[in-house]
């Protein structure tokens, strides 16, 4: 049960945007014909899930583990432009009934998928920054970057979990919630500052 309320808080986590799932500059390599795509290669790009006792990711990850794109480009030669984000109801609208291919201008994301306008007429490269699930360890031994950069919020929810589901123990639980939710504030608040540039906006009400 320890093991798996383990795997159970990773992937708790790992479902909300944050800077430890963040991967920078995955990419596609597009197919004449073809709008939709299921795998970004992850080889190209960076991510704390690189560090040495992190588990490293496969070469390629699949779009259902997806949370959100950051940033999207096509890379034509020495030539790059951004692709601009469609709404899965206006990206349809744009490709039914219409059977133009070419170079794409816009994307959206749906069912697992990554979809582009124009329809690719030819192989381009698109660049992708986006948060992506981590690997979830399956085994003892097995490394993880939740383990590297948050252990301390990882082994209160699992305890918390052990604590409520497994030894019907409120208080215990209750305890291990509020330290929980401790470090739970530290990493949001922590990624926070790493991407706001700390400079105040004033607003008029």
């Amino acid at each position: 049960q320890i093991d798996a309320e383990i795997q159970n808080a990773i992937r708790h986590y790992s479902r909300r945007a944050n800077w430890i799932n963040e991967r920078r500059g995955g990419t596609i390599t597009t197919v004449s014909g073809t709008t939709w795509y299921t795998e970004i290669d992850l080889t190209t790009g960076a991510g704390l899930e690189d560090s040495p006792t992190g588990t490293t990711p496969s070469a390629t990850a699949n779009f259902k583990e997806l949370i959100k794109v950051n940033y999207a480009k096509l890379e034509q030669g020495a030539i790059d432009w951004p692709l601009l984000r469609q709404s899965y109801l206006e990206f349809e609208r744009l490709v039914e009934g219409n059977a133009v291919t070419g170079t794409p201008n816009y994307y959206t994301t749906f069912a697992g998928s990554f979809g582009l306008w124009p329809t690719p007429g030819s192989a381009f490269t698109v660049y992708i920054s986006a948060f992506f699930k981590p690997t979830v360890p399956t085994a003892d031994g097995h490394e993880s970057v939740w383990f590297d950069e948050h252990l301390e919020l990882i082994e209160n929810s699992a305890t918390r979990r052990v604590a409520f589901k497994w030894l019907h123990d409120k208080d215990l639980g209750a305890t291990f919630a509020l330290l929980e939710k401790e470090q739970e504030d530290l990493l949001f608040a922590e990624g926070a500052a790493r991407t706001t540039t700390g400079r105040l906006k004033a607003t008029v009400l």
